[in-house]
């Protein structure tokens, strides 16, 4: 029918639900003075183009200009550029700016997908490096720095890419920043998930404070920007501006909407005002979460025991009654409360700039009737890591240009990737584009296969994509 609008109305459907999951803002206007104005205006009033007055994203000269250079001062950077691709076009832009088709990159194994797309367009050489993980979890941690070292001494890389932090909050040691600089080795850091770091001590230190070269923000993850929007940040004078903004303008839109950028001058402006108050707020509702939570009967927030910083914004919430999967999907349909992941081992929360006591109170209140309601405890099996290294074959920018098939899963070994494979827990491709496809990666695909675990890049029909060669 016409009239018919479902994804209007799916949205409109989920007013009353409680978010434990991105964007930041939670769909709270109050979150931060200036927001709430941004907030409470008619999005047609802000939706413009590129006219007098207003600037142009590809060639600030103006208003723009001057919103870059505010939001570099409040997070303490040399220069910053607006991001309305996420913050992924960021991580891809800093890698096509510093490395050239054969460069070799040091690539983190539980990086996010947009690094292996700057790989793509770049036609760098990846080596890649595994995390630690933590085995009870089954979530990755992060490098260890002689592992980083031996690696840099061994390939003499042109830059290094980090994740700090990782999706379910552990920081990374960022000495590993001094190593690479000691080294000539440009250091891109995705802290996609940190962007709050600066305005507490009790979180991570910030990669920028640590002397990273590049530092890409999704402010809409735990700040109060708009969903698709990011900052990406220098923090050292190694990689010249002007060549990293006409990159970033090669992937950018060209019709930028100016109620993103809006929305991320309206969050700059109140974090320079009260950024440490509001995030120092938010971090002590999650340290009374996580308390409060530990005072409930068969529900507890998993401690990953991480070394190096862990942000106590993000909560892995267990329970002895029930698997991960169980609990999410029991929060969502009874008490309309929607958790930001969950894998068979818990379930992720986010606590963020836009929570309150009250939405704390909501989800409190819900754990509490779930573990009235039940009484037998049952055992937690995490499926094993896979930790080893394919044999890279092909860069990701050759494998991405080879014609591809799909091939039965037995029928694979020998062959090579043509995509992505990516078992969910924990997150940390198993294969990537143009790598040699084994029989122990097959072994190790079957089982968790038989074991329900969902795997990205496996067809339903249990085949993969690989390249005509």
């Amino acid at each position: 029918m016409t009239h018919e609008v479902p994804l209007l109305e799916a949205l409109k459907g989920m007013k009353d639900t409680l978010p434990m999951h991105m964007p930041g803002h939670k769909r709270n206007r109050q979150w931060g003075p200036v927001s709430s104005v941004f907030a409470g205006s008619n999005v047609y009033d802000l939706d413009f183009t590129e006219v007098p007055g207003l600037d142009d994203l590809h060639a600030p000269e103006g208003v723009i200009d001057r919103a870059q250079k505010l939001a570099g001062e409040c997070f303490h950077s040399r220069h910053t550029l607006f991001l309305v691709n996420g913050a992924s076009v960021g991580v891809t832009a800093a890698i096509m700016s510093c490395c050239a088709e054969g460069d070799t990159v040091l690539v983190p194994r539980h990086g996010h997908r947009c690094i292996y797309e700057g790989l793509v367009f770049s036609g760098a050489y990846p080596v890649y490096y595994q995390p630690e993980f933590n085995s009870a979890l089954t979530v990755p941690i992060g490098p260890n720095l002689g592992q980083i070292a031996s690696l840099i001494d061994s390939t003499h890389p042109k830059a290094l890419i980090l994740v700090h932090p990782t999706y379910h909050g552990m920081g990374c040691d960022l000495r590993i920043i001094n190593e690479a600089a000691r080294n000539g080795v440009i250091t891109i850091v995705d802290e996609a998930h940190g962007s709050h770091f600066c305005f507490d001590d009790r979180l991570p230190m910030s990669a920028l404070e640590a002397g990273a070269d590049v530092v890409v923000h999704s402010t809409h993850k735990t700040l109060g920007s708009m969903t698709q929007t990011g900052l990406l940040h220098l923090g050292t004078d190694r990689l010249d501006p002007g060549h990293l903004g006409n990159v970033l303008s090669l992937l950018q839109s060209t019709s930028p909407s100016y109620v993103l950028m809006a929305s991320l001058d309206a969050m700059r402006a109140d974090l320079a005002e009260g950024g440490r108050e509001t995030v120092g707020r938010t971090v002590d509702l999650a340290l009374e979460l996580r308390e409060r939570i530990g005072e409930i009967r068969g529900v507890f927030a998993a401690d990953p025991g991480c070394s190096w910083g862990y942000d106590f914004t993000k909560i892995m919430l267990r329970s002895s009654f029930m698997d991960g999967f169980t609990l999410g999907q029991n929060l969502r349909r009874e008490y309309g409360i929607y958790p930001e992941m969950e894998t068979h081992s818990f379930v992720l929360l986010m606590v963020t700039v836009g929570d309150t006591p009250y939405s704390i109170q909501r989800l409190l209140a819900a754990l509490e009737d779930i573990s009235s309601k039940v009484s037998v405890e049952m055992p937690h099996n995490s499926p094993p890591v896979y930790n080893g290294l394919p044999e890279v074959v092909l860069t990701p920018r050759q494998a991405f240009y080879f014609p591809k098939q799909k091939c039965n899963l037995w029928e694979s070994i020998g062959k090579i990737s043509g995509s992505l494979v990516v078992p969910y827990p924990p997150g940390v491709p198993l294969l990537c584009p143009g790598e040699r496809i084994s029989r122990e990666i097959v072994e190790y695909l079957d089982f968790i296969i038989v074991n329900r675990i969902h795997v990205h890049g496996l067809g339903r029909d249990c085949q993969l994509t690989v390249l005509e060669c």
